[in-house]
């Protein structure tokens, strides 16, 4: 038995360290009266460097020494800690057969499958979890040997590895697909270790279907993900709080006219037009301190000249808790919108400027209302300014009322119409007027403009 405890790996870093911790260290366990109850290892000398850990609720402490010339190592703490959750569970046992059920205990505890076989292949202990899985009551499983619980094929290839562990001492680590109590395929990560110098072999086993499995969909989705970010038509970009660059996609890298090494950190910024980075900084700036989502639209600037205009959102990147950790945002080319918005509205100023400017009356009509009025039109109304038109009702001044909105209803786009209509001046006086309409743009929504000529045959 002490040489199975001498043996025993326990599969988390944490304990390994406790036995790297407790091996050539003095070790005793202490009452509420600081009395040695045990000790095991040589006794403290006058320099010996001690560490002090509490065990549980039970009012003893669990001392560790060792000489002033050997520095403990940085786990010491941590691991001095570990070995003393132990203790109430193994007690402050003598007796190998209370050893024996303590360890049993503790094993029994714990959800990982452990058995001890010998020389022979012939088990001669295995864990209650061991027995579960092969529908074995307690010791049912004492005796028996591979050839007894797996198939034949199985049974060698565990047999092969279980000498390989005995003879040649060392230990193995091996992951194999065991068929299930239902027959469904599962894996195990197997440890076994030789003990009694060879003559016996120890093991423990975990079951890692579940761990796989994620592990196999977590890499689906990854790569699925790399696939959406490589491929997708729009910048992706990831940035920590403090607005740190550590991803961008390639539609990034292209847009930006840097590489993706280039755009890391802060480097992002050199590919921000000098005259938009102040605004967008104090945006982003904003985001950060009310950890909310931004959107901007700003120009990217090449080493060459090319300018890319962009619209930019970011919104926070949620962490496991929810809090954000970072942001997430896209970017997407705009420039032909932009610069067709842009001319466009260039276009509508000269539009103005022309319309304004020329001696006929021009309206413009938007849903039945007169949107834009040119001074031919307000000396034609006898008004003082074109906003006593802005705004009105072309019922209002026209008393064809219902008539009218359905003569301009039924405009065509292409060659637009010409027919007489009958409008009244401020003062009342009629009008008789040849209307000229025509469909157009004005300020970025169909309209109908509309020229007004008097009407010689009235």
């Amino acid at each position: 038995m002490d040489a199975l405890r001498r043996e025993w790996r326990p599969l988390t870093e944490l304990l390994e360290q406790t036995r790297r911790l407790l091996d050539a260290t003095g070790v005793s366990v202490l009452d509420k009266s600081r009395e040695v109850l045990r000790s095991v290892g040589p006794n403290p000398g006058q320099d010996s460097q001690v560490l002090e850990a509490p065990v549980g609720t039970h009012g003893k402490t669990l001392r560790a020494h060792r000489s002033a010339e050997s520095p403990w190592p940085a786990h010491a703490s941590a691991s001095l800690n570990a070995a003393a959750a132990f203790l109430p569970i193994l007690g402050d046992v003598q007796d190998p057969e209370e050893e024996l059920e303590a360890f049993r205990a503790l094993v029994d505890a714990s959800p990982v499958v452990a058995w001890v076989k010998d020389r022979e292949g012939r088990l001669t202990f295995a864990s209650h979890a061991f027995e579960r899985l092969h529908g074995a009551g307690p010791g049912g499983l004492v005796g028996r040997t591979e050839r007894d619980l797996a198939a034949p094929e199985l049974a060698a290839a565990v047999r092969q590895s279980d000498l390989e562990v005995m003879e040649l001492g060392r230990r193995l680590h091996v992951e194999r697909v065991v068929p299930g109590p239902n027959g469904e395929p599962r894996i195990w990560l197997t440890h076994k270790f030789p003990l009694q110098g060879g003559r016996a072999l120890g093991g423990v086993a975990v079951d890692v279907t579940a761990v796989r499995h994620q592990a196999a969909e977590l890499a689906s989705i990854e790569r699925r993900f790399e696939s959406l970010t490589r491929e997708a038509p729009v910048g992706i970009f990831e940035t920590n709080l403090e607005g740190e660059c550590s991803f961008v996609n390639r539609q990034f890298t292209e847009l930006a006219g840097l590489s993706a090494e280039d755009c890391r950190g802060r480097g992002w910024k050199r590919a921000v037009h000098y005259d938009d980075l102040p605004a967008l900084q104090a945006s982003l700036a904003e985001a950060r301190r009310r950890r909310s989502a931004m959107s901007r639209r700003f120009r990217l600037r090449h080493d060459d000249g090319t300018v890319n205009w962009v619209d930019a959102t970011v919104a926070p990147l949620p962490g496991p808790d929810g809090s954000p950790v970072g942001f997430i945002g896209t970017l997407v080319d705009v420039t032909i919108e932009h610069l067709a918005t842009s001319d466009l509205r260039e276009a509508e100023l000269g539009f103005r400027s022309l319309v304004e400017s020329i001696p006929v009356p021009m309206l413009v009509i938007r849903s039945g209302t007169v949107v834009f009025a040119n001074r031919g039109a307000t000396a034609l109304f006898r008004l003082r300014a074109p906003v006593e038109l802005v705004g009105r009702r072309l019922a209002e001044v026209c008393p064809a009322g219902s008539e009218l909105d359905r003569q301009l209803a039924a405009i065509d786009s292409s060659t637009g119409a010409q027919f007489p209509l009958l409008c009244r001046c401020a003062n009342g006086d009629p009008l008789n007027l040849m209307a000229t309409a025509t469909r157009i743009e004005f300020d970025g929504a169909p309209s109908l403009a509309l020229m007004l000529v008097n009407d010689a045959n009235a």
